[in-house]
């Protein structure tokens, strides 16, 4: 581990050094020389998820692997509607997929009409959804997915709907289309979910945001009954708590100021055998087709609740071609 830190450490201070020699060598001008400085800058004091050697270190095992990445953003994907119901190797896949990208601040991160090919996490920054007329919509809150109309409606072409802006320097954790497919043949239950997801924006484009938020309540209270429903022993190990043996069962917290605020959101405990359980399939499958043959959007009203939690996922889309059933 100590071998991995200080070999990541050489080389992105090395990769700084080379890149600001060759900003003085080419003569950039002076704003696009301070775009690279201001980037690499924020790149060496800030430390890059994506970048950690440890996630790379095969020797650690497949399953310290995991849990490593899923430390980054474990927490965040599982909050995902589009992930609703994956059992935590696809949440874990996924994390693994993502990419660090670095917007500077005051740029856009996309425009309306230009092509979508990837979605976003918003892990540290400021950004905001715009209008046609450079009104603020809203401010994106940070651990956001958005632009995920892009992956969701990964077998048609989709065009952005709105402009995204970066007010200050945003880091984003970068899910391409591409990645998105590989996922999904590994783990069918996701494109499952984006088809249902594009039912029923189809049926309820008005209200679609909180209908997917129907369909995560739902379907997380189908999962609850079955696990509710069967006994699962669960071993726990006492851990000696954090620094110095004064922290909480879990490490977190002790004397010297290192508390539970300054942890990122913890990836929650996923039952994966509740996935396979007869009784959740049954639920489920029978909850798809009322999506499909129309009975569970006219069952819950048609939303009609404002803009819900919309406000916090900016894209929309057109309503897609009636798919046959």
């Amino acid at each position: 581990v100590m071998f991995n830190s200080t070999n990541a450490y050489s080389r992105q201070r090395a990769g700084v050094t080379r890149a600001l020699a060759e900003v003085e060598y080419f003569g950039f001008d002076d704003e696009l020389a301070e775009k690279v400085k201001s980037s690499l800058d924020y790149r060496w004091k800030g430390h890059i998820p994506s970048e950690c050697s440890l996630i790379q270190d095969k020797a650690l095992g497949a399953n310290i692997q995991k849990d490593i990445v899923l430390h980054f953003h474990g927490a965040q994907i599982c909050d995902e509607i589009l992930f609703s119901g994956c059992p935590s190797n696809c949440i874990a896949m996924a994390a693994f997929a993502l990419k660090t990208n670095i917007v500077a601040n005051y740029s856009y991160i996309y425009r309306k009409g230009e092509l979508g090919m990837e979605c976003y996490l918003l892990a540290k920054g400021d950004a905001l959804h715009l209008d046609d007329d450079n009104v603020v919509v809203n401010e994106l809150p940070a651990g956001d997915m958005f632009g995920e109309m892009a992956v969701i409606t990964h077998q048609e072409t989709h065009y952005r709907e709105e402009d995204v802006f970066a007010l200050t320097y945003c880091e984003l954790e970068t899910l391409t289309l591409t990645d998105f497919d590989k996922i999904c043949k590994a783990f069918p239950v996701l494109e499952a979910n984006a088809k249902v997801l594009m039912e029923i924006m189809r049926q309820d484009h008005d209200n679609h945001r909180e209908q997917w938020d129907r369909f995560r309540d739902e379907l997380s209270t189908e999962f609850d009954k079955v696990k509710n429903a069967h006994h699962e022993n669960v071993i726990k190990i006492p851990s000696p708590g954090g620094h110095g043996d004064h922290g909480d069962e879990h490490g977190h917290g002790d004397e010297h100021g290192h508390d539970d605020e300054h942890h990122e959101p913890q990836m929650p405990y996923i039952p994966d055998w509740v996935f396979t359980h007869k009784d959740y399939m049954a639920a489920r499958e029978k909850l798809e087709k009322s999506v499909f043959d129309g009975t569970w959007i006219k069952g819950g009203g048609g939303g009609g609740h404002g803009d819900g939690h919309g406000d916090f996922h900016v894209e929309s889309a057109p309503h897609p071609p009636a798919a046959a059933h």
